[in-house]
């Protein structure tokens, strides 16, 4: 169900992308990306958070009604700084109207509520309900709206977003519902618990909106440069890109059990083993897209959309950028099992700077081609200092390999005790 979500939601971005005109899909885009930083900002430490005490949310377990209610109240009093946040960034973006600036706060409402509940359903165990929500309820919603806009010839930017605000809330509405909220109603979850949570979903979510900041900074920053048709192509582009990442994702996924056990016993071999074949299947799907993406473009009818033509160069750009990041393995992944939150965020930041600094040198001369040369090397370099410090992990550090792993276990052992 997940690859059915990822492939339906992508190939409805790519037919909004090809009836659309470029300057209103240019400020979907736009919208779209403010919004989703804000809604990570506010959920996105939800499913860390909840899953950290999963023995506790689970299904049978008399704290479940108490700890579920505490997090999504934790996740509405987030949405409200978010939103407002979201707003303020919209509204002193040129590229976006005043009704993209209310249909984004909005989306971004939305889009919290869905994560959220989202997460703390996963926490569950019930993963493929939520994935079932968001294949049979949200996309087909949105996708309904969408058609509707499309017949009565209403396509904008702001009326796209609302459709997609609509889907979220009713996706996160959805999910809310069947949470156990009213069990226990008499029952608290103590001081010291929700302290030590707050500040745990905090910083995961610190940590997700910094690499959200860095999967987005070429829209988010380079609208300020570029106007919304020029801003277009990157929607296509990168919706296939992002597409491939999460693809990248669903194959560490497929074998995170294995090297969560492998990182456990210290065995270095053959976390490097596991690392080597999740690297070369991703390698070998980032092929597999470029050679399915070159098929497309020469199936293309001789009438196509100028958004599609000006989205071939920023689209190889993004790809060849996936390809070194697959290549170089999950190293991000790595350092989030194994504890090491600043490293990582580290990495993020130069990621970020390393794109900024290409977004400002090419963005006005270059528009979209610039700001996907700048997203690609954005993520590069993220991707590069995650495996440089990733290194004693894969043991290739191995003068300096026994003191983290003795700091690691006597961590461990403290959050056992």
């Amino acid at each position: 169900m997940r690859l059915a979500s990822i492939g339906l939601q992508s190939a409805m971005t790519l037919a909004i992308g090809w009836v659309c005109a470029p300057a209103d899909f240019g400020e979907l885009v736009i919208i779209m990306a403010h919004a989703s930083v804000g809604a990570t900002l506010c959920a996105g430490g939800a499913l860390q958070g909840a899953l950290r005490i999963a023995h506790l949310v689970e299904p049978g377990s008399v704290w479940q009604g108490p700890v579920l209610r505490f997090l999504v109240r934790s996740a509405l009093r987030r949405a409200v700084i978010g939103s407002a946040l979201v707003a303020t960034a919209l509204w002193f973006n040129p590229a976006v109207s005043a009704a993209g600036v209310t249909t984004g706060t909005l989306l971004a409402l939305g889009l919290t509520l869905s994560s959220a509940c989202s997460g703390f359903t996963v926490a569950r165990g019930q993963a493929p309900i939520s994935q079932a929500y968001d294949l049979f309820l949200r996309l087909p919603l949105q996708g309904a709206v969408v058609a509707v806009l499309y017949t009565t010839n209403q396509l904008s930017g702001p009326r796209l977003a609302a459709a997609a605000a609509v889907a979220a809330a009713a996706h996160g509405g959805a999910l809310l519902a069947r949470l156990p909220l009213r069990a226990a109603p008499g029952r608290q979850v103590p001081r010291a618990m929700t302290v030590l949570l707050s500040r745990f979903i905090t910083s995961a979510s610190a940590n997700a909106v910094l690499f959200a900041l860095l999967c987005s900074l070429e829209v988010l920053l380079g609208s300020r440069f570029v106007s919304a048709e020029g801003i277009a192509p990157l929607g296509i582009a990168g919706r296939v890109a992002g597409a491939l990442a999460m693809l990248h994702g669903a194959v560490f996924d497929f074998h995170a059990a294995s090297v969560a056990r492998a990182l456990r016993s210290q065995q270095s071999t053959n976390v490097n083993q596991l690392v080597r074949r999740i690297a070369i299947e991703a390698t070998a799907l980032t092929l597999t897209t470029m050679v399915a993406s070159t098929a497309a473009m020469l199936m293309m009818p001789e009438v196509v959309p100028t958004t599609y033509l000006m989205a071939i160069g920023p689209l190889w750009i993004l790809l060849a950028a996936r390809l070194v990041t697959g290549a170089l393995g999950p190293a991000p992944a790595l350092l989030t099992l194994r504890g090491m939150h600043m490293q990582l965020a580290t990495a993020t930041c130069v990621g970020i700077l390393v794109e900024t600094v290409c977004i400002l040198l090419l963005a006005v001369d270059w528009g979209a081609l610039g700001l996907a040369i700048a997203a690609g090397a954005g993520i590069c370099a993220y991707a590069a200092m995650a495996r440089v410090s990733a290194a004693s992990i894969l043991g290739h550090h191995r003068r300096t390999k026994r003191r983290p792993d003795s700091e690691s276990s006597c961590n461990e052992d403290r959050i056992r005790s």
